[in-house]
């Protein structure tokens, strides 16, 4: 991992920081804000994960599958009633950027079989990945729904705890803009 990508967030705005690139991390946490999300006290890189991707029924990286994409994680359980919920607006929201470099990635815990029975009710198609979900380091709480924000270097940005309606235009105007950014910035 390379040194950067684990600088805090206040040293990115630190007094010796660029005005350009300190004006545009205040628009970002104000966008993030503005998406009914929390700002992650760290903007850093997440260690990698290892988890069993559904689909494929092999392990992969978290990191090395979704490199270079703006991925929104959720932790869902078919059990839980917000969970279903939001899972509409989530479908929704990957289907409309997913041609532009975004993913939604569901995480779950659960055995396979009621996964599976649970995505194709909802028709849920966003990749979905298998594993002990209780053990993220990054997680803010262990509840349902919780979906953390991923810039295309796989910095944490920000997270909600609790369901939401994904669709909202403040929630596609922060994807708008973080799959548009030159050099995914």
């Amino acid at each position: 991992m390379a040194l950067w990508l684990s600088i805090p967030y206040v040293a990115i705005l630190g007094p010796f920081a660029d005005t350009a690139a300190a004006e545009e991390q205040t628009r970002l946490r104000e966008m993030i804000i503005a998406a009914d999300l929390m700002p992650y006290k760290k903007v850093e890189a997440g260690s990698d994960l290892y988890f069993l991707d559904l689909a494929s029924e092999q392990f992969v990286s978290f990191q090395r599958q979704f490199a270079g994409k703006v991925v929104f994680a959720n932790i869902w359980a078919t059990w839980c009633k917000p969970c279903i919920r939001e899972m509409p607006s989530l479908q929704a929201l990957h289907d409309r950027f997913s041609d532009r470099g975004f993913t939604v990635v569901g995480m779950n815990d659960e055995r396979r079989e009621r996964q599976r029975k649970f995505l194709g009710t909802y028709s849920v198609t966003f990749p979905c990945l298998v594993g002990n979900v209780e053990d993220l380091a990054f997680r803010w709480r262990n509840s349902v729904p919780e979906t953390y924000v991923f810039d295309r270097h796989g910095r944490i940005l920000g997270y909600r705890a609790g369901s939401q309606d994904w669709m909202g235009r403040r929630v596609q105007e922060l994807v708008e803009y973080l799959t548009t950014q030159p050099n995914g910035k």
